[in-house]
């Protein structure tokens, strides 16, 4: 396989994966701060909610791993473009500190490095339902994360970075728990919801500050974003909150204050893209 058939194959499969988006091959756009042209191997323009957002796919038919080097010159490509997200594809793969340095880039672009093999299989992120009695809720990893969905006590799934084990994860201090309110046998809102979470936050933990915020805009449901502040947390707290006709769907992501930003969007992502389930009528339809 050549070079262009190469980059053929991986156009196609983001065709694929992007049904509803303009993919588009070989690219040339002005760079904001170069000034000059940067070629693009796939650009992926996609309408999410009236908002464009841009992602950059560079293809590396290499005949060895991708390395920190070669991430960091993406990095200022993806930058200088002003791309939302860049996806470095590599034939045989890539070392584990590339990963890293994909994932922990200080100017907080969403990044990814996956192989052809990956690509076909896992790109734009692992699916899982979790649920809790008859509810459930589909939801969609963002960019660079997977979904633990074994349950454990306080949430029925975990989201953490691509390429950790859940041991590895507090080291980040990045990752988050999703769960649900059965809104039938509580008979509360969400405005009741958060008002008994905060009341017990601070009637049990030092918090510093809760604040709220509104998010992304659903027509089947009220959205919101809590933001805590607890001394003695390596980092902040982010809940997300999606008030379902039945449930209520929250998720719990844990972020060190300087990659907030980047958090809250994929926050947003899953919240965004999260889709509520009767899991009783999925074994119906199952069985």
């Amino acid at each position: 396989m050549n070079w262009s058939e190469y980059e053929n194959e991986v156009y196609e499969e983001c065709r694929v994966h992007f049904p509803n988006a303009v993919v588009s091959r070989n690219v040339k756009r002005v760079g904001r701060f170069s000034k000059k042209f940067r070629q693009i191997d796939i650009l992926i323009e996609e309408n999410v909610e009236g908002v464009t957002i841009t992602w950059v796919v560079d293809c590396k038919l290499y005949n060895i791993k991708v390395n920190v080097k070669q991430v960091e010159s993406f990095i200022s490509m993806v930058d200088d473009i002003g791309a939302d997200k860049g996806i470095l594809i590599t034939e045989i793969g890539y070392s584990q500190a590339a990963l890293n340095r994909a994932h922990f880039n200080p100017q907080h672009i969403e990044l990814d490095i996956y192989s052809l093999k990956e690509l076909k299989s896992v790109f734009h992120g692992t699916i899982a339902i979790p649920y809790a009695g008859e509810n459930g809720a589909i939801i969609f990893s963002p960019l660079g994360w997977i979904i633990d969905a074994a349950k454990r006590n306080g949430s029925i799934c975990l989201l953490y970075q691509r390429g950790f084990v859940l041991e590895d994860v507090g080291v980040s201090r990045e990752v988050a728990y999703v769960n649900l309110r059965d809104r039938k046998a509580s008979g509360e809102s969400l405005s009741d919801l958060i008002a008994i979470q905060e009341q017990d936050m601070r009637d049990n933990l030092p918090v510093k500050s809760i604040t709220y915020q509104e998010s992304v805009k659903r027509t089947d449901s009220r959205t919101l974003i809590r933001k805590a502040d607890i001394a003695g947390y390596p980092g902040l707290e982010l809940t997300g909150f999606i008030e379902f006709p039945d449930f209520i769907f929250f998720c719990v992501w844990f972020t060190p204050e300087n990659t907030i930003q980047r958090n809250i969007r994929k926050l947003e992502f899953v919240m965004k893209t999260a889709m509520p389930v009767n899991v009783k009528q999925i074994n119906i339809f199952k069985a």
